[in-house]
């Protein structure tokens, strides 16, 4: 069998540890002149499916043997423990081209797709303990032959599954970028579900937290990650191309996301949508993280993120006067104080007074007074592109205010149900259909909106334009993972609570990649189209 190549992420038994002291010299247990177990490659073992890798090993006593009956014996440890790997085993010892010199044969035994193991050679006297130990070095066995898109590892502590979104549990990740981005090397990360009527489908989506803030797949540092599982998107896409059209907008921030296989306790579980989670952040909404002291004056105006959600599931919400399910999302439950809660609420209820009030129009009096007018135009525009009704219902809408600020629209969030398509929302079909959703209805009275959003438009049509050459890099690039994926998940029979809102839950990937395509390059002319009219 072929020795395999190698991704640098550990240093593998340059000298074995603690294996030379002047007390173990004088262990007759311990063989006569060994001081190391040496290997000179640095990088980890890759394992094929059924297949075995050579790992080489020398001892400094050539008299020592380990082959046919012998006084000691080579074994497989789990790095930092007496346990074996249950993945991988030896097979067998072979002699190497010198004396002194070995190779141990790592056979593959186990079902899992996926794995990465940190492990030791053990050298033990078949009568006693372990004598000597080396470096703990990878083997594993990885997906990125088959998809081309970075694995996710995650093994919790003692196995222990995810049921449900209130426990965060201990566990271990790793990620292997296929050199499309740097890997993340195995740490610590806690791990429990999320979602609201996502979290009722089979395939379950997920919250991260590292212990400290952590870059992962290129973007930038944060503690808080999201595992979306796009459970009802036969394309696998409406998220991230909803995101890249608001990337072309002002909005101020947008969820920056990667695709991942997601291998968790040994278990394949699909392609998933790692994400940004929506966090006050200088990397994410960059405004002013409020304070306890921060309770009057200047201080106390921000900053906030408000949340409108019909769940209403949150817990600082409120119905407001006109009737819609608001919420202060941050500062969060832990860390608010009652002051902040009541400025927050009562500064979010005025805004909506002063918008259908008799002066709403006025520049200085009116909404213009405390709203950012061409955040809620980019806002809307990207709600009209996708076709995502959750604007008028509402569902995770979201506004942030910084200190001494505006109320400013976005980010925007939840794009996989009932969007690209027109099964959910038949009445967009040659139309805008968002114009009166929430605040909007009132908003578009105002000639002085109307003409704003027309010049947005035609300002961002050709960035809008481009994006569908996007949407056919996203196809080329998931193919054999959406193969994989969809042979583990059915979008039809897979607990689908809210019913087969997008339309294309009985087609194939290609199938749904043409449609949604073409979906989106009518929505862009069929748009067009009709603000050259206004």
């Amino acid at each position: 069998m072929k020795r395999f190549g190698f991704c640098a992420l550990v240093v593998l038994m340059m000298t074995v540890v603690g294996c030379a002291t002047p007390a173990e010299e004088e262990n007759n247990d311990r063989p006569k002149g060994l001081h190391s177990i040496k290997d000179d490659d640095s990088r980890p073992y890759a394992l094929e499916k059924g297949g075995e890798i050579r790992v080489a090993f020398t001892v400094e006593d050539a008299d020592v043997v380990f082959l046919g009956v012998s006084d000691y014996e080579v074994l497989l440890r789990k790095a930092g423990s007496t346990q074996s790997p249950t993945e991988v085993a030896i097979a067998r010892v072979v002699n190497g081209s010198k004396a002194g010199e070995y190779e141990a044969i790592v056979a593959d035994c186990s079902g899992a797709e996926v794995y990465s193991l940190s492990v030791t050679l053990d050298i033990k006297n078949n009568t006693t303990s372990t004598v000597c130990k080396s470096n703990k070095f990878v083997v594993k066995r990885s997906m990125s032959l088959s998809t081309g898109v970075p694995v996710m590892v995650i093994n919790t502590v003692g196995g222990v599954p995810v049921v449900d979104k209130e426990n965060w549990r201990a566990a271990r990740i790793s990620i292997d970028g296929l050199g499309q981005f740097e890997s993340l090397e195995e740490c610590d990360v806690e791990i429990r579900g999320r979602g609201n009527s996502t979290w009722e489908f089979d395939k379950k989506p997920y919250a991260l937290k590292f212990p400290s803030k952590t870059s992962v797949l290129g973007m930038p540092k944060h503690k808080r990650w999201v595992l979306l599982a796009n459970t009802m998107d036969r394309t696998m896409m409406r998220n991230r191309v909803a995101y890249r059209v608001a990337e072309q907008t002002s909005l101020a921030w947008t969820p920056r996301t990667e695709y991942v296989e997601v291998v968790l306790n040994g278990e394949h579980i699909g392609n998933y949508l790692l994400t940004e989670q929506i966090r006050i952040d200088k990397n994410r909404i960059n405004i002013t993280e409020m304070e306890a002291t921060d309770t009057s004056g200047d201080a106390v105006t921000g900053g906030y993120v408000y949340e409108m959600d019909f769940h209403f599931d949150n817990v600082n919400q409120w119905w407001t006067p006109r009737g819609f399910p608001s919420s202060i999302k941050f500062p969060d439950e832990e860390d608010i104080v009652p002051a902040q809660i009541e400025w927050g609420k009562n500064y979010f209820n005025e805004v909506e007074g002063v918008l259908f009030g008799s002066n709403f129009k006025s520049p200085t009096e009116g909404y213009a007074k405390y709203i950012d007018a061409q955040s809620f135009v980019d806002y809307w525009l990207v709600y009209e592109i996708c076709i995502n009704h959750e604007l008028a219902n509402p569902g995770s809408v979201y506004m942030h205010k910084d200190r001494g600020g505006k109320l400013t629209a976005g980010p925007i969030w939840d794009f996989d149900w009932g969007t690209f398509a027109y099964k959910a929302s038949p009445q967009a079909r040659g139309k805008l259909f968002m114009m009166g959703a929430i605040w909007y209805r009132r908003l578009f009275e105002d000639p002085a909106f109307k003409q704003l959003a027309k010049e947005r438009w035609q300002a961002l049509y050709p960035k809008f334009k481009a994006i569908e050459d996007f949407i056919e890099e996203q196809y080329d690039y998931l193919g054999e993972s959406a193969k994989r994926n969809f042979a583990i998940w059915d979008p039809t029979t897979t607990g689908n609570v809210s019913g087969l809102a997008n339309g294309d839950e009985h087609l194939s990937f290609d199938e749904a990649y043409r449609r949604f395509y073409d979906f989106y390059v009518d929505r862009i002319e069929t748009m067009n189209g009709i603000f050259a009219t206004w």
